[in-house]
């Protein structure tokens, strides 16, 4: 098991990832941050449906679309994009 943070700064807001990788599956996520989801308790579903999948950008960018679309998520001043750069660590992480 392995075990990455990543940290991303959106226009409006800042996303924290903890995630723990086995055999490059997404065993455990967790994101936090500054930034609002609605409805407001739609974070959990999205580490739901990201825990079993790879850790593959294309998977990570399918399932954050599914997300934002399917279950009608809005997340003001935070693009869907934001989500997948945190999670894959793209971009300005530390």
């Amino acid at each position: 098991m392995k075990e990455i943070k990543n940290v991303y700064k959106a226009e409006k807001g800042l996303i924290r990832v903890t995630k723990t990788l086995n055999n490059n599956k997404i065993a455990r996520i967790v994101i936090t941050g500054d930034f609002f989801l609605y409805p407001e308790t739609s974070l959990l579903e999205l580490e739901n449906m990201l825990t079993g999948i790879d850790d593959d950008e294309e998977e990570i960018k399918k399932t954050v679309h599914k997300f934002f679309n399917d279950l009608k998520v809005q997340a003001p001043f935070v693009k869907e994009d934001d989500f997948v750069k945190a999670i894959v660590g793209k971009g300005n992480e530390s």
